[in-house]
């Protein structure tokens, strides 16, 4: 037999070869290798989340033909019954062995329950509002409406939702699509005035600006869908509202008595108390995976763009150094939901994504509530690929706006300072991105070029 030379892998090299793609495929954790291309070769995972729009297995086959390859349920929404269907439905649309994501809901403050029939209630500009909490409500003082609700806070013993509300302070219904100012705190309600109006709906999100309510280390409800996700064959916890390491350390703890060790725990940033660089770098290295929540991170940083810009990177450089996936989420391609088509605030949050945060995988919400699950997703993967035209887009648009969608071609290019050429090939990317169906204007100017 010849002796193996120095450019072929010897007879040893080749038996370990299995252990190193075993060993690869491991740190993969299941993911496809088909992935989009993002800047200096990485390759982006795409993560869909499954909700009504998304449940049957015919939608999940076509979602994973669209380039996903890992899926998640929000076990907020989910019970011991939906969640086995949910699964199954996976199971059996995307492969016993696609990688399920469950997402607990946390230690978050929610209002309460609409009453029976109604779906949501609308808080005028101008209005009082009063915020209810602690145990001496009735049920019926408890349901939502439009003058009160109820605040759902699993607090640590001696401590209430009160202690952390001052009088001129800002409170976010719903990510912010109600806001409230606190007028008077008493024992037992957080009085309000209505400065920013909108629906209100059962189990809205509800946020304190500059605030970090205390949580237990695991509550009640998180123990119970644990159990549930590790039950229907979960292969990662998304752990939420982090705010220390010692929340990570309870979940291994509960996956341990579970028999589940072996269950990833994806840390979810989202509070402004996990971004301190102590605690930050200590959650990362606690956790397997991490998560940038940018919707609720978001919230906590009073809807500040740059400062969650600042945050991406930050928290995808502390992965980085540890060594730990990241996974950006939440928001990506939220305008195709009402329109149909991305706005330019859509394709800059990716562009941020992809030359900025430069994460693992980037997760879409609208797979789970869109007409068109599959449609964000098709999106992400063209936009993920090839050369980055979201600033010519921008002042492609501008121009349209601007000169009414009347101009030729070669005016356009000359007031753009770009060639014909370039011209074209900015129009050939709105097209591919969907940004046609946004901009109607877009049409008059394909049939100028054609002159």
């Amino acid at each position: 037999m010849p002796r193996p030379s120095a450019r072929s892998p010897s007879h040893r090299q080749w038996r370990l070869l299995p252990v190193a793609v075993a060993a690869g495929l491991l740190s993969m954790q299941g993911l496809a290798q088909a992935r989009p291309r993002a800047a200096a070769g990485k390759r982006i995972a795409i993560v869909a989340s499954i909700g009504p729009a998304s449940s049957d297995r015919s939608t999940i086959r076509r979602l994973v033909r669209s380039g996903v390859s890992m899926f998640r349920l929000n076990m907020a929404h989910q019970d011991q019954r939906s969640t086995p269907v949910a699964v199954a439905a996976i199971r059996q649309g995307a492969g016993r062995r696609a990688p399920i994501l469950c997402d607990l809901p946390g230690g978050k403050l929610r209002t309460g329950l609409m009453p029976r029939g109604t779906e949501k209630v609308t808080l005028q500009q101008g209005e009082s509002f009063v915020l209810r909490y602690g145990e001496r409500w009735s049920e019926a003082s408890r349901r939502t409406s439009a003058t009160a609700a109820w605040v759902d806070y699993d607090n640590p013993p001696g401590v209430t939702v009160g202690q952390y509300a001052r009088p001129g302070g800002r409170i976010w219904l719903h990510q912010g699509k109600v806001v409230l100012e606190v007028t008077r705190v008493t024992d037992r309600e957080i009085q309000t005035r209505v400065v920013g109006g909108g629906h209100l709906s059962s189990r809205a999100s509800l946020a304190l600006m500059g605030q970090d309510p205390a949580f237990p280390e695991l509550t009640g409800d998180d123990r119970q869908k644990l159990a549930v996700a590790v039950r229907n064959g979960a292969t990662h916890i998304g752990a939420s509202m982090i705010q220390r390491p010692s929340q990570i350390d309870a979940i291994r703890h509960e996956l341990g008595r579970l028999g589940a060790r072996h269950v990833r725990v994806v840390a979810k940033i989202e509070t402004v108390g996990a971004l301190e660089p102590t605690s930050l770098d200590a959650i990362v290295r606690r956790a397997d995976e991490v998560m940038i929540a940018r919707g609720d991170l978001g919230v906590a940083l009073a809807g500040n763009t740059r400062a969650l810009h600042r945050a991406e990177r930050q928290i995808a450089t502390a992965c980085r150094r540890y060594g730990k996936p990241v996974m950006d989420a939440t928001g990506f391609l939220s305008g195709m939901r009402t329109h149909g088509a991305p706005s330019l605030a859509n394709l800059l949050d990716i562009r941020h994504a992809r030359f900025a945060v430069r994460p693992d995988s980037i997760m879409l919400k609208g797979t789970a509530i869109n007409a068109d699950p599959v449609a964000p997703v098709k999106l992400l993967r063209r936009a993920l690929i090839g050369k980055d035209r979201t600033p010519q887009i921008a002042r492609l648009a501008g121009l349209l706006t601007r000169t009414g969608g009347q101009a030729r071609a070669g005016e356009l290019a000359r007031q753009a300072g770009v060639s014909r050429g370039e011209l074209r090939r900015t129009l050939h990317a709105a097209r591919r991105l969907g940004m046609l169906e946004t901009r109607g204007q877009l049409v008059r100017l394909n049939q100028a070029m054609a002159q």
